[in-house]
């Protein structure tokens, strides 16, 4: 082949997709692929999709037409979660289709189409699928570099379709990623993610160690200075966990819990393996046990028959805990799952409801914010504009400071807010992190 060859890739979704999306990358430029923009014309257009939600879903076909109609004589490749579940034949002017496993084939697939011009689909049965399919980054394209740790899920929640889109959990050998840690870390990272469907079922599918022997494993490594924790299962947070969490002395004081009701009988129809109780008691733990903790979560507003009391459940308990930040989404029918066949609210009511959490949501953003005004943080600074550095805490706040830093982590007294975010000055000079 030659080095000449252009492609392009579009992600949608989880960092999990943007992780997979690295390796798609780190493939394609190991063959001689030249990486161009998305949008420009190029050879090859991968766009890597995403389903948790029908309007996701709709996205990734968008994309992927606009894609084929701006783009004709380009070979277009569809991967990822929609791939997987799209059974309607809306994916058949794509060239290329794979689901959610074999990405790291995707440069033979590629080669393969380019001898004999036959559409290629790979989308198998991942329903029963233990394997952990290797994929190891040395590279990232942020200052943080994500690492996926899991993969697959086994709650089957009644609005959710990942389970059949990634499968039963799987787990990446605990010495595989300590050594893709290691590497990123040598290289030049601070700060890691580790990132999953469903992180806290690290090792459960039949290993002999689990999330935390992984966090305590990799705290030790020369050169890390903070490891960031994906979405979290709130039963995860019991006593026992915390315990061990807080001696981990790299781990943020950031964690985000998905909540997604704040009453226990919508949490019912939602098939939550927790009740309130229970998410508020992790709550506790972690307030009790962590400096300068920041709280965030998911709250789907508007599911299956929410009444007026039970969405007022949701809004105090909302109030109650004092999240940092919260990610709100209106409910969503998503065909294949059991709550496609609930009652829908419609979309006025949702609206309404959005607003009303919406407010409670920023009032308590900016309550967090100006709780910060007079204490230090270390600050991780990743971008420059118009003589400002922009950077995050530990505990996931975005700051901005005078100056033209970038790649480097700077003490930060906070001053105010602005908007999404805090203002501090610089109170040392920093250290320069080689990315």
């Amino acid at each position: 082949m030659k080095n000449s060859i252009t492609f392009s890739i579009h992600t949608l979704g989880c960092k999990v997709n943007s992780y997979e999306s690295n390796i798609v990358v780190e493939k394609c430029l190991e063959q001689g692929f030249e990486k161009v923009e998305f949008g420009q014309t190029s050879d090859i257009s991968i766009i890597n999709t995403c389903a948790v939600t029908e309007e996701s879903a709709r996205k990734s076909k968008q994309y992927a037409r606009r894609v084929k109609r701006q783009n004709p004589d380009c070979v277009l490749v569809v991967i990822g979660c929609f791939s997987q579940i799209c059974d309607d034949g809306s994916l058949d002017f794509a060239d290329i289709v794979l689901g959610t496993k074999n990405k790291s084939k995707i440069v033979s697939y590629i080669l393969e189409f380019f001898q004999n011009r036959r559409k290629i689909i790979d989308v198998s049965d991942i329903s029963s699928d233990n394997f952990f399919e290797k994929m190891i980054s040395d590279k990232d394209d942020h200052i943080r570099a994500t690492v996926k740790i899991q993969d697959g899920c086994d709650n089957f929640c009644s609005y959710c379709i990942i389970p059949y889109a990634r499968g039963r959990i799987r787990s990446k050998d605990i010495n595989e990623a300590y050594e893709e840690i290691s590497a990123l870390v040598k290289s030049g990272y601070k700060e890691i993610v580790l990132a999953g469907i469903h992180i806290t079922s690290y090792g459960l599918d039949g290993k002999d160690y689990d999330l935390i022997d992984l966090l305590e494993k990799i705290d030790c490594i020369d050169g890390l200075e903070r490891i960031r924790l994906g979405s979290v299962d709130p039963k995860f947070i019991t006593y026992d966990n915390v315990e061990r969490l807080k001696r981990i002395k790299r781990l943020c004081p950031h964690f985000h819990l998905s909540l997604q009701s704040g009453c226990d009988s919508v949490l019912k129809r939602m098939n939550r393996k927790y009740t309130v109780e229970d998410f508020v008691n992790s709550t506790e733990f972690l307030k009790h046990n962590f400096e300068n903790l920041a709280l965030t979560s998911d709250i789907i507003v508007g599911f299956c028959g929410e009444t007026d009391s039970e969405f007022k459940e949701t809004c105090e308990l909302v109030a109650k805990i004092g999240f940092s930040k919260i990610h709100l989404f209106p409910f969503s029918p998503r065909k294949g799952t059991a709550a496609y066949k609930m009652e829908d609210l419609g979309n006025s009511i949702k609206s309404e409801r959005m607003k009303i959490i919406g407010d409670i949501e920023r009032r308590l953003e900016f309550s967090y914010r100006s709780g910060l005004i007079g204490k230090t943080f270390q600050v991780l600074s990743e971008k420059c504009l118009n003589g400002f550095s922009e950077g995050f805490t530990s505990n996931y706040i975005k700051v901005k400071f005078k100056g033209n830093r970038i790649n480097t982590i700077e003490d930060v007294l906070i001053t105010g807010v602005d908007g999404d975010c805090c203002v501090g000055e610089v109170l040392n000079k920093g250290k320069e992190i080689k990315v």
